[in-house]
């Protein structure tokens, strides 16, 4: 149990959008949905390898964070180089099922390796480009479901996927700045140095409104739901969901409680249920 949570399996969520170019683009089949089956976990492996990676990074950190002195690799559970030999074997794993599957899967995983590699040594503590970098990596779990298998990717997805991670790291960003709990961390120290609040909080909202922009765009012109025959009822209360989705996580954001999302996801209702409803609703108008 100890090696699943170093790994971080409920965090393999995060790989989700792997799925987004297929279900945007109406390209649903029984073939394509079990080969991205495989490549979302070959792929969540290899992102497992990064973590374990950065918890070595940052183990005399975490060894003075309230929660994350608790996890497997601060908290000694194994020598260092068990993690690193763990960490090893999930990477060549998740390599070699993409290279079996498509190399070009292979270019797209190695362009997150080094991202995150570089984020976890040095890009972390440099001002904005922490938060881009972020943002970015999620844009490259798209280029891995979509290019691959040549499905066409909309610009209104890149943006609404990159604005919206902005708006979701900002305020996690801004709880790790405000929370009273951390202390002698070097995150906080840097966040406290080169971040205002109204840094965080002006992004966090710009980047929101900005994702729903380009949501509502895509739903008026490139679905042209008025124009087709399509219900626009699903893809409209979608829009309702979303908005209402990113208004509890402003709110969760501001009493520092979004730190860690899933944490977020797991004992607020109307987070989970927002989230539920506008995924059901988008997936629902994207296939009628």
């Amino acid at each position: 149990m100890k090696i699943i949570k170093a790994i971080r399996v409920k965090q393999w969520l995060k790989n989700l959008p792997i799925f987004m170019p297929s279900i945007t683009a109406g390209v649903l089949n029984v073939d394509l949905f079990f080969e991205l089956i495989i490549i979302f976990f070959s792929f969540s492996l290899i992102v497992s390898s990064t973590y374990i990676f950065n918890d070595l990074i940052d183990l005399e950190s975490d060894k003075f964070h309230p929660v994350k002195k608790y996890r497997p690799i601060a908290s000694g559970h194994l020598t260092i180089s068990h993690w690193i030999f763990i960490s090893a074997l999930c990477l060549i794993i998740g390599k070699l099922v993409l290279y079996m599957i498509n190399t070009e899967l292979l270019i797209f995983s190695t362009v997150y390796l080094i991202l995150t590699i570089s984020y976890s040594l040095k890009l972390k503590y440099l001002k904005f480009l922490d938060i881009l970098t972020i943002s970015f990596l999620f844009l490259l779990r798209i280029l891995i479901g979509g290019p691959s298998f040549n499905i066409p990717i909309t610009n209104e997805l890149y943006v609404f996927v990159f604005f919206i991670c902005l708006g979701i790291v900002s305020g996690k960003k801004l709880s790790i700045r405000n929370n009273s709990a951390i202390k002698d961390n070097i995150a906080k120290t840097f966040l406290m140095s080169k971040y205002s609040n109204t840094d965080l909080i002006s992004i966090m909202y710009v980047s929101f409104l900005i994702s729903s922009l380009i949501y509502l765009k895509w739903i008026l012109m490139t679905k042209q739901i008025f124009i087709t025959d399509q219900n626009p009822l699903y893809l409209i209360s979608s829009l309702i969901f979303l908005v209402i989705f990113k208004l509890v996580f402003i709110v969760e954001s501001l009493k520092n409680r979004t730190e860690d999302i899933f944490d977020l996801l797991s004992s607020n209702r109307r987070f989970q249920l927002s989230l539920l409803f506008f995924l059901t609703m988008s997936i629902t108008g994207v296939v009628q």
